[in-house]
């Protein structure tokens, strides 16, 4: 690296990578689905099945990755906030709708326990379907169960309002 002590060839070298990265596929696609499987819409309740036929195809996906994150049913995202704390909603089904994601979710009660410092979860009967952009953050969280509670936690700069 001494070479570099000389502008000339710091400025070559520095040139040199990003011609490397230019030319390689660096950048990761903004969307990468894998494993897709076309289902019919009987097999999901009746007011879900009503508002896909309405808005959606039937192209259900196991896995989407957006933007280098990938996303399955069974995670949990932040799907809002409510008197500045976050909405959570467990991810049910995920559809791809003209290359983009869609998700049905069932949304969840949470309460922040201080101890803990996470959010408790709990379970409700509200489906959803919600795409993505429409999230204000697309990154699935961690959850864990303790105690028989089932929690989330998050950074704060994630969900939180400004």
């Amino acid at each position: 690296m001494r070479f570099e002590a000389n502008s000339f060839f710091k400025r070559v070298h520095q040139l040199m990578i990003a011609n490397h990265l230019h030319e390689s596929n660096a950048v990761k696609p903004s969307l990468l689905v894998t494993k897709t499987t076309e289902v019919s819409l009987d097999v999901l309740k009746d007011d879900i099945k009503d508002e896909l036929k309405c808005r959606f195809p039937e192209y259900i996906a196991n896995s989407v990755n957006c933007s280098g994150t990938t996303n399955t049913a069974g995670m949990v995202v932040c799907h809002g906030s409510t008197a500045g704390l976050p909405d959570f909603a467990e991810v049910l089904q995920i559809m791809v709708v003209h290359n983009k994601p869609v998700y049905v979710i069932r949304l969840k009660i949470a309460w922040y326990n201080q101890h803990l410092r996470s959010f408790e979860l709990e379970n409700t009967s509200n489906e959803q379907v919600i795409e993505q952009k429409d999230l204000p953050d697309f990154y699935p969280l961690a959850t864990y169960t303790l105690a028989g509670r089932h929690l989330v936690t998050l950074k704060q700069h994630i969900c939180l309002p400004y």
